[in-house]
């Protein structure tokens, strides 16, 4: 699936406006995974301010990236091993997913129109798919 140009305008233009509150927005979206997946709690030792600021580090390199699959997948492919040898499957990208979602929407309040939200949850599943693939794909390599 390929976003539309109206979807990655809307991606990028609510990114440029939730990305300066990354500390906020990192903390709303960690809250809310560990309300919604409390095992994923587990997947992190200690305390998650160093993996708030890595999300918006990610989101920033995705985000750049969204036009041009094969730098997207690039991008990715690293962190998507990391996270399968962490124990993160395809059904836990899900929560992730929702935690996000409803972050951008608190970050963004009124601006988080139905046509953003729409727009960023064809942007996550995208990349999910690609993080799955890849996950996968090391999984059988080192199996």
């Amino acid at each position: 699936m390929v976003l539309t140009r109206q979807q990655l305008d809307r991606v990028r233009r609510s990114w440029a406006e939730a990305a300066p509150t990354g500390e906020a927005l990192g903390a709303a979206f960690y809250s809310r995974l560990f309300q919604i997946a409390p095992y994923t709690r587990e997947l992190f030792a200690g305390e998650v301010s160093g993996q708030q600021k890595k999300l918006v580090r990610t989101l920033d390199a995705v985000i750049d990236n969204l036009e041009q699959p094969d730098r997207l997948a690039a991008a990715t492919r690293d962190l998507a091993i990391l996270h399968a040898r962490r124990g993160v499957g395809a059904a836990d990208y899900a929560p992730v997913g929702d935690a996000l979602i409803w972050a951008l929407g608190r970050q963004l309040g009124d601006r988080f129109d139905a046509e953003t939200r729409d727009a960023w949850i064809a942007a996550y599943e995208m990349l999910s798919r690609e993080m799955i693939r890849a996950g996968r794909e090391a999984a059988d390599r080192h199996g």
